[in-house]
């Protein structure tokens, strides 16, 4: 999904950054802007964000962060008979984790192997926004496949998703990729897009 606008090549300069004085980019987060980026490159300034990884000890109570970019966010999608739809699956994405047993977090603070939560959230978007939808499960010798219904609207917003609650970014639809086949080894896929012009799926 894109947040519109923008093509070609270039908008970085020399120095590997992206030059927001290029229109092309003027809506990117600037903190996406001071990440190296190749030269020449069109796919980092228009595909990365940033996640912001947050680790609270249960013992001390303190936090370590760690941003991490992305080019796109890798969902999970449950596995049952049903269906779920794209908002439960970014859900699931940024929903805190219990760290406890072989998981448990190394606290530099308390300077032990601690139990802790951890939680992911958004905290720069990109300008295009891909959402890879995780259909197998790694279970040899053939990953099967999950066939869970995924619905979704043609627009989203990663305001509940996101570091800061108060920042509204809003995507618009314009393309899905499917795969159809029984497992990772075999089958097609078929893209759908819609035209920026006339708004017709294609």
């Amino acid at each position: 999904s894109g947040r519109g606008g923008g093509g070609g090549s270039g908008g970085v300069n020399g120095r590997g950054r992206i030059d927001l004085s290029d229109a092309r980019f003027a809506d990117i987060d600037p903190r996406l802007c001071a990440l190296p980026c190749p030269q020449n490159s069109i796919v980092k300034p228009l595909f990365r964000g940033l996640l912001l990884n947050e680790v609270t000890c249960e013992r001390c109570g303190r936090n370590s962060e760690k941003t991490e970019p992305f080019l796109d966010l890798s969902l999970d999608v449950p596995d049952h008979d049903g269906s779920c739809t794209i908002e439960e699956c970014l859900q699931r994405f940024t929903s805190e984790d219990q760290l406890q047993q072989s998981e448990r977090y190394r606290c530099p603070h308390c300077r032990s192997v601690q139990n802790a939560r951890k939680k992911l959230t958004i905290l720069a978007a990109p300008r295009v926004l891909c959402l890879h939808l995780k259909r197998f499960r790694w279970q040899p010798p053939l990953p099967p496949k999950i066939t869970t219904t995924v619905t979704f609207d043609t627009e989203i917003d990663l305001q509940p998703y996101s570091t800061d609650s108060t920042t509204a970014t809003k995507y618009r639809l314009f393309s899905v990729v499917n795969h159809h086949g029984a497992g990772s080894n075999s089958g097609h896929y078929t893209a759908f897009c819609r035209n920026s012009i006339s708004g017709d799926w294609l």
